[in-house]
């Protein structure tokens, strides 16, 4: 996807003929196929911002299963984001209606906006970039919904290694195919600063434009260190964990196997949602909305495995157990001086053992020592 920004909005201009934008699709798409291989122009349609916007929520809606949003805004109440039925998921979706672009994996077209039109600036970058993405379907499936649930670390993954490869590749041809290293940062590439709005605004807008942040820098490494045939191999085969593209410049032990599941703890209007992975990326993002702070992602490499299981009562109070693994002592304990600093904001707790730390809130009074415990104690 590629963001919509005022700059390329023409009041003046009217929808062009779906034949003139194809022809332009074509051409940019030879130009991609010399540049990174053979592939096939896929068919491009105009659309306004409301069928933009249909498109994503018919994704979502196909994605998404009504446990997995039930559990979202389980964990929406209980991390302190924001309040029940707020649809955080909602919030992703409408984010598409600022679109300029999408690649549509169910049918295999580009989607663009109506305003969004040859001659304008930004016009070529949009549909390179979403080239890019027919490119990473048509030859790598990267999009397959059943590979990573959607918000899971695999899915996070993919969305790195999409928009990555997307945002730079893009780049890369508007500077000319011999540059081997672009400075980001000189060319402006970082989106907005997410320090704006609310908590969960904050950690929304974290999850969406964070892939065009920190998908480039990785890929450009993974390029130089060992072509574009590297970059495909992780396409085709995406690494198991997103801390693996935080940083990959250096060596990341394997993630550690953490379960969590404190069920049978629980007295009889308590239920547990099934625990997920939230994993580093995720975790930058929580930790940005929390507290804002340069060095949230240095706090996120430090991640080497975690657990996370909301719960709810049948009066609609909820709480959570999270349980993370770091990869040093000095990791764990800056985590757990984050989650303390959190807590002058939120009512939570904490607890460490070892290279483990341990985050919950919300729990039953009569029932915290054995969800505890049980969180503990979970092989």
């Amino acid at each position: 996807m590629h963001w919509l920004v005022v700059s390329w909005i023409c009041a003046g201009c009217g929808r062009q003929s779906v034949s003139e934008l194809q022809a332009h699709v074509d051409e940019a798409a030879a130009l991609l196929s010399a540049h990174r291989g053979a592939m096939t122009a896929p068919p491009v349609r105009v659309v306004s911002t409301a069928e933009m916007m249909l498109s994503a929520k018919s994704w979502f809606d196909a994605y998404v299963t009504d446990d997995q949003r039930a559990a979202t805004d389980c964990a929406t109440v209980a991390l302190g984001l924001g309040p029940r039925g707020v649809g955080m998921m909602d919030m992703i979706v409408a984010s598409y209606s600022r679109a300029a672009g999408v690649f549509q994996p169910a049918d295999g077209a580009i989607l663009l906006h109506e305003r969004v039109t040859p001659g304008q600036p930004g016009f070529e970058e949009v549909v390179l970039h979403e080239l890019v993405h027919a490119r990473q379907h048509q030859r790598f499936d990267l999009f397959d919904p059943s590979a990573a649930p959607l918000s899971s670390d695999a899915a996070h993954v993919r969305r790195l290694l999409a928009e990555g490869d997307a945002s730079f590749t893009t780049l890369q041809l508007a500077l000319g195919n011999e540059v081997d290293w672009v400075d980001l940062d000189a060319m402006g590439h970082r989106p907005p600063r997410r320090g704006e709005g609310n908590e969960l605004t904050r950690f929304v807008h974290s999850l969406v434009t964070q892939p065009y942040l920190l998908g480039p820098p990785a890929v450009q490494t993974l390029r130089r260190d060992g072509g574009w045939d590297r970059v495909d191999a992780l396409l085709a085969k995406p690494p198991a964990t997103t801390e693996q593209l935080l940083d990959p410049s250096r060596p990341h032990d394997p993630a550690v196997s953490v379960s969590l599941d404190v069920s049978s703890a629980l007295g009889p209007e308590w239920s547990a949602h099934p625990s997920r992975t939230l994993g580093a990326f995720e975790l930058e993002s929580l930790l940005w909305a929390w507290l804002p702070a340069d060095d949230a992602l240095s706090v996120a490499l430090g991640w080497g495995g975690d657990r996370f299981q909301c719960l709810e009562h049948t009066d609609g109070r909820a709480g959570f157990v999270w349980r993370t693994a770091w990869d040093t002592p000095e990791d764990a304990g800056e985590f757990q001086r984050r989650v303390r600093l959190r807590r002058r904001k939120a009512l939570l707790d904490e607890a460490r053992r070892g290279d483990d730390v341990l985050v919950w809130a919300g729990l039953p009074d009569d029932r915290a020592s054995q969800i505890l415990e049980a969180a503990w104690s979970t092989p």
